[in-house]
């Protein structure tokens, strides 16, 4: 059985939603939740979503294939991908791992993990791999710590490219 919660706004940060095939996602914000509407803990929640909002904006998405809950506002999510937006409403940036561990704080939220990150910007102009990461939102930093590989696109002015003279 899924649970509705409702919580206050959210500062920078995340709605939890939880889906099952024939229910609509519930929807708790970013604020912290009433003692006893809080997920249990050990609770495993399939087709995991979360949505950060600010201001009455969305501001990213979270989705996982499950999420075990282990703490308040703590997540270990499989198959996570992240999705952000620009302030116009349009896709940033979007970010996968097979595993993370997402917090939400009142800055926003921290995603933590051992293993992959694959993080790619929308229109394809940036990207990154690499193994071990802290993403804090509130901060607006993200760390990769191991085996990085990236890529920059750049559009060179037409008297640049290659034949062009």
């Amino acid at each position: 059985m899924t649970r509705r919660v409702s919580i206050a706004a959210f500062v920078c940060a995340v709605l939890v939603g939880c889906t099952k095939p024939d229910e609509k996602a519930r929807v708790p914000t970013h604020s912290p939740a009433p003692v006893s509407a809080a997920p249990e803990p050990e609770q495993v929640v399939k087709n995991w979503n979360f949505t950060m909002r600010k201001d009455n904006r969305t501001q990213g998405r979270f989705r996982g294939s499950t999420a075990r809950v282990v703490a308040p506002q703590t997540f270990d999510v499989s198959e996570m991908k992240a999705e952000t937006l620009r302030t116009d409403g349009e896709l940033d940036i979007v970010a996968q791992a097979p595993e993370c561990r997402l917090t939400v704080t009142t800055n926003g939220f921290v995603a933590t993990s051992p293993g992959a990150l694959v993080l790619n910007q929308a229109d394809g102009r940036f990207g990154l791999t690499g193994e071990g990461f802290l993403w804090d939102h509130g901060a607006q930093r993200l760390v990769v710590s191991n085996n990085v590989d990236s890529f920059i696109k750049i559009t060179l002015p037409r008297a640049f490219q290659s034949g062009a003279r």
